[in-house]
């Protein structure tokens, strides 16, 4: 979600949603954010993530630093693990198992796959 709040701050959300093994979809987490002007150091505009509630899954996404940006990758160096996602209205999502290394980096690529913009995953902006 995207608005604009009581005092003018533009703001950025993620809600989860998780399906449970009765095949009823309960909300799983959220994040919030304000959104921030970018350098080119930075892949997020505005960010969040969590962990579902059986912590056998998490999620880390918003919205990309750069229009361009066409896919989102994260890399955690550590295990050599990537996860690839299209970036879809300026809006990254990863969903995966386990945790993510903590010292991950993102890479912002643009439709020809040629990188824009690469930066920790989880800076806090």
């Amino acid at each position: 979600m995207a608005f604009e709040d009581d005092t003018g701050v533009q703001r950025r959300g993620l809600y989860g949603m998780q399906r449970y093994a009765d095949g009823v979809w309960r909300p799983s987490g959220r994040s919030m954010g304000s959104v921030r002007a970018t350098s080119e150091q930075d892949v997020w505009m505005t960010w969040g993530g969590w962990g579902g509630d059986t912590r056998e899954m998490s999620v880390v996404g918003g919205w990309v630093a750069d229009p361009s940006a066409g896919v989102a990758r994260a890399i955690d160096d550590m295990t050599g693990r990537t996860l690839d996602d299209a970036v879809e209205n300026g809006v990254a999502l990863f969903v995966f198992d386990g945790n993510f290394g903590r010292y991950a980096r993102m890479e912002l690529l643009d439709v020809s796959g040629t990188p824009v913009r690469t930066g920790p995953l989880n800076r806090r902006p």
